[in-house]
């Protein structure tokens, strides 16, 4: 008897098997494939994206050799390059550097140009494109024509902000002002500056600098 009790309850869980096989088979085959694929596909991309943050490394990396050999033009073309098709952060940091090289070569047009893509790119950080915009207006100073009220205007929204170009933009501010003659309240934002345990030391130390240079004034 106890055969018979085991033969038909092995026949019982056979059936109930192949009813639940009928209904949720096929989804447990797909979510295997799903599996599989995934992961390869994960696999794919992770070895793509090694491959491309490579070549891109070494693409910056002979940007850089190339403007230490003052060969700029060469320079320009891999990092222009990169800024366009870069893998990653890579882009941005062709585009900061390629800005650079332009504008302390004397090609203070073609870094602006630069500075302002960058800036106008809603897809970059908001800390990237203030730092654009604080480069940009330290080089629009070199302009023969300059709107001191303009770019002090441009780095209210970042002296305002919490971020670590805050201190950077108030001792710009203050150069502005030192250039256009206006020196007691350059003297009051130096003075801040240097008084100012949050702002980063070296710049503290330059604040100090200033105001022993410009004394009473």
């Amino acid at each position: 008897m106890g055969d018979i009790f085991q033969e038909v309850d092995e026949e019982l869980r056979k059936d109930k098997f192949e009813k639940l096989w009928k209904h949720y088979g096929r989804y447990s085959v797909g979510f295997a494939l799903i599996c599989v694929i995934s992961v390869g596909v994960w696999q794919g991309w992770k070895s793509y994206s090694e491959a491309q943050r490579l070549s891109s490394s070494k693409q910056y990396e002979a940007a850089l050799n190339f403007h230490a050999s003052g060969k700029n033009k060469d320079a320009l073309i891999v990092l222009d390059g990169l800024g366009k098709s870069g893998f990653g952060s890579y882009k941005l940091l062709a585009s900061f550097k390629k800005a650079a090289i332009l504008g302390n070569s004397g090609d203070i047009e073609g870094a602006l140009e630069t500075y302002e893509k960058l800036i106008e790119n809603s897809k970059n950080h908001e800390l990237f494109r203030q730092a654009a915009v604080l480069f940009s207006v330290r080089y629009k100073l070199k302009l023969p024509s300059v709107d001191v009220k303009t770019l002090i205007k441009d780095l209210k929204p970042i002296r305002k902000s919490d971020g670590v170009w805050k201190f950077s933009a108030d001792e710009t501010v203050g150069i502005l002002l030192m250039s256009a003659g206006k020196i007691s309240e350059a003297r009051k934002i130096f003075q801040d500056l240097a008084e100012n345990l949050k702002a980063p030391s070296r710049l503290r130390g330059r604040a100090t600098q200033v105001l022993t240079a410009i004394g009473q004034q």
